[in-house]
């Protein structure tokens, strides 16, 4: 039964990664990078982030589900390269906290004081690579990076860390955030308006990605006595996809190019 959902949630996840990179697209169309860039430097890191997200989580989630599957070529010899792929993926997702709580932070200071957004601060993301033996990589009933063995929960840990000081760090700010733009009545030009309003969208997102699973958790808990979020590795990862998916597709939709409509001219008769 767990392994049929942890095959459920990887192939969601994965369908959900490609949705948000055809929407990554349609919005590069319809805007250069270049533009979205000179509307707000924040929230086109946001977006370069989840680009990043995605190229390191289709691959990572892939090699999972050919693991329940059976069908990785090479399982112990190549138990590295999964360990590996996983951390390159929270690694990425690190960043991808750096640029929200940053967003939030520029809204802050925007509301705050009148300024305009600066330049975006260099982030320098440094991966340790770890090796050592993987003896009972993958334990029974283990289907996700969270439950390998203990050679791998050090630095699985010390990720998990980080990004719990990060995302307890960004909904601090983005309540901070709401709080002053519910007071602000001072006049804005389009281009903040529309980032302001991304900037919630993202930040309501941010809560309930946060908060859900922890809900989801304690009922599958109660009624099963069984952990979801330690035995299914890829709970998290469609948190990750679902939230991803919903900031692209905010994204499009808030700078989505308005149509003018001109007046039909009058038929002479």
């Amino acid at each position: 039964m767990w392994s049929g959902v942890a095959v459920l949630e990887y192939f969601f996840s994965i369908s959900l990664w490609l949705v948000t990179f055809a929407l990554m697209t349609e919005t590069f169309h319809r805007h250069s990078p270049r533009h979205l860039f000179k509307n707000s430097p924040h929230l086109f890191s946001v977006l370069v982030a989840i680009i990043f997200m995605g190229v390191f989580a289709i691959p990572m989630l892939a090699q999972w589900l050919l693991v329940i599957l059976g069908k990785y070529p090479h399982f112990e010899e190549n138990a590295k390269v999964i360990v590996l792929s996983s951390l390159l993926f929270v690694s990425v997702q690190c960043c991808y906290d750096l640029a929200t709580l940053l967003l939030f932070i520029e809204r802050i200071l925007i509301l705050l004081l009148p300024l305009h957004s600066s330049k975006i601060c260099n982030r320098i993301l440094s991966v340790i690579t770890w090796s050592g033996e993987y003896e009972n990589f993958l334990p029974a009933g283990c289907y996700g990076f969270m439950c390998c063995s203990a050679s791998t929960s050090g630095a699985y840990n010390y990720s998990a860390l980080i990004r719990t000081t990060l995302s307890f760090t960004i909904i601090l700010a983005g309540s901070l955030f709401a709080f002053l733009l519910g007071r602000d009545s001072r006049f804005q030009s389009l281009t903040n308006q529309k980032a302001n309003k991304l900037s919630t969208y993202i930040f309501v997102t941010r809560v309930f990605v946060e908060l859900a699973p922890y809900l989801v958790e304690i009922v599958v808990t109660i009624t099963t006595r069984r952990s979801v979020a330690f035995y299914i590795g890829p709970f998290g990862s469609v948190g990750c996809a679902v939230e991803s998916f919903c900031c692209t597709a905010m994204y499009f939709y808030v700078f989505k190019p308005k149509t003018m409509v001109s007046p039909r001219p009058y038929l002479a008769k």
